[in-house]
């Protein structure tokens, strides 16, 4: 201890003793340090959390800029050709939109260009020799058509776009127990002929369409369609 503790002013009694101070300075100096790694410890674990949402939104928004590329091709390079030509022929497993796509890919990749000859060659690929639609006649002209769907087709299709109602359509296609070869034509012609740019908004047509075919086994009863 000191021999000498002037008045009104308190010394510690550590401040006598060299190893005592030594051991209160390394527990002061050791406590911001734990504050410290567990403050970084935590940042850190924040920092992972916000990543990792935001990687997926990066990937999301990287497939839709590409989806949009896509279909900006198809409506530059093959104007006017349909959804059969661009969506439904394969050619080696891959429809024309997918393999513009991987082209697309890999063409980011190796920052190569896609360039006339390219389209020139997909052109030649995926050209329909003949149209699908062109295929699908009518085998007999005195087949009846449902004045339901007949009702319905006309309501989808009115002239007037504030009068279209496609509500009725659906609910025949999901209703009907039978549908004639007439009606089946008809009824695919009108979901092979929409254009790329419209299948968007056609796409909850063409699968009422499909699901008439599987529930009633027109692939069956009509195999030549």
């Amino acid at each position: 201890r000191c021999h000498l503790e002037p008045e009104g002013v308190r010394v510690s009694s550590n401040s006598c003793d060299p190893a005592g101070a030594a051991r209160q300075q390394s527990q002061s100096a050791g406590t911001p340090k734990a504050k410290g790694s567990a403050a970084a410890g935590a940042k850190g674990q924040t920092l992972v959390e916000q990543t990792e949402p935001e990687v997926k939104r990066r990937r999301q928004n990287n497939r839709r800029d590409l989806d949009s590329v896509v279909d900006r091709y198809i409506q530059e390079q093959f104007a006017g050709w349909s959804i059969v030509a661009t969506d439904v022929k394969l050619v080696e497993g891959l429809t024309l939109r997918q393999r513009i796509r991987r082209g697309k890919e890999e063409a980011l990749g190796t920052k190569a260009r896609l360039g006339a000859n390219y389209w020139k060659e997909l052109r030649q690929t995926y050209a329909l020799d003949d149209s699908i639609v062109r295929k699908l006649a009518v085998a007999n002209p005195d087949d009846k058509v449902s004045p339901a769907l007949i009702s319905a087709l006309g309501s989808a299709n009115a002239t007037n776009t504030n009068q279209r109602n496609k509500a009725p359509l659906f609910q025949h296609l999901a209703t009907a127990t039978e549908c004639t070869q007439k009606e089946s034509v008809g009824l695919l012609r009108s979901i092979l002929e929409v254009k790329p740019t419209a299948v968007g908004s056609s796409c909850p047509l063409i699968v009422a369409v499909l699901k008439l075919i599987c529930r009633l086994n027109l692939d069956k009863k009509h195999p030549s369609e």
